[in-house]
């Protein structure tokens, strides 16, 4: 097939019916805005989860008689732990002293002697940071003998992964559904573009053309009609973005890699739609 026919063919299939593709674009389009919103969630969510594990350290108390040779012998046990990146040491003082700083001097001006124990603080690996994970650690380091109490915070860490999980399941479903759709609307639209030219396609089978010839240029006119409405999908997700994203909250844009791979998919879906549209003429 000569490539200036197929060019010729896709760009008259564009012009002549402009408004039948722009009302095909835009369907294409809010069916991606609505997964698009669900993805920007997603991922900012995940990337706030991130930052506040980033922040979740495991407090591990310490008894009050364990003498400076025990406590060194138990700080060298936490950081032996492979989860573990850091190991801070704070004593009783400290604690304290941080505890005034926090509620202010005239809040504890009352108690004469400091109740607080000493402790120590663990931060995990990158890697470790789960809640199932943290919890493992702070399991294991309370059954250690001269460890009182540990506590890492956990049932907000729970809540965190288990809406993680729910948003990356309505992605999923919605996915699913958007192919679905997107697949049925091309389709459909491809269907009366090729009943529209029922004779043409008689006349050229005829003729002897190849099933080449006469689905390439329907295919890539799906194709570019995808990629057009995941595009302005992507488009109108921005504009909400830039709406949504103040001071106060702010949101990052999909990454690069996302938006790639939701262009791609659009063009797939598009070409994928129009293939079915159209084999039975063939």
């Amino acid at each position: 097939m000569r490539i200036s026919y197929l060019i010729r063919q896709v760009l008259n299939a564009l012009s002549r019916r402009w408004s039948f593709n722009l009302v095909l674009a835009v369907c294409i389009a809010s069916s991606f805005l609505v997964f698009n919103t669900f993805l920007l969630i997603t991922h900012n969510l995940q990337i706030v989860t991130q930052k506040l594990k980033g922040e979740v350290q495991i407090e591990v108390y310490i008894k009050e008689d364990l003498n400076p040779p025990q406590i060194d012998s138990l700080l060298k046990t936490m950081q032996s732990f492979p989860e573990v990146e850091k190991v801070e040491y704070r004593s009783k003082d400290e604690a304290f002293a941080q505890l005034e700083n926090y509620l202010g001097k005239e809040f504890l001006e009352g108690i004469d002697s400091n109740p607080l124990p000493a402790s120590f603080l663990l931060s995990l690996r990158k890697e470790h940071r789960g809640f199932e994970q943290i919890a493992k650690v702070a399991s294991k380091a309370e059954d250690h003998e001269g460890v009182e109490e540990v506590e890492f915070g956990g049932e907000w860490l729970r809540k965190l992964d288990q809406a993680i999980s729910i948003f990356l399941m309505v992605d999923i479903v919605f996915g699913i559904f958007i192919t679905s759709a997107i697949t049925l609307i091309v389709s459909s639209f491809m269907r009366v573009v090729a009943l529209s030219q029922a004779e043409s396609i008689q006349v050229m089978n005829l003729m002897g053309a190849s099933s080449k010839d006469i689905f390439l240029p329907l295919c890539i006119h799906g194709m570019i009609l995808g990629g057009v409405g995941s595009t302005l999908g992507l488009l109108f997700a921005w504009a909400g973005y830039l709406i949504f994203s103040t001071k106060i909250i702010t949101i990052t844009f999909l990454p690069f890699y996302m938006i790639l791979g939701l262009t791609v998919w659009g063009m797939i879906l598009g070409a994928g739609g129009s293939f079915l549209s159209i084999r039975k003429h063939l």
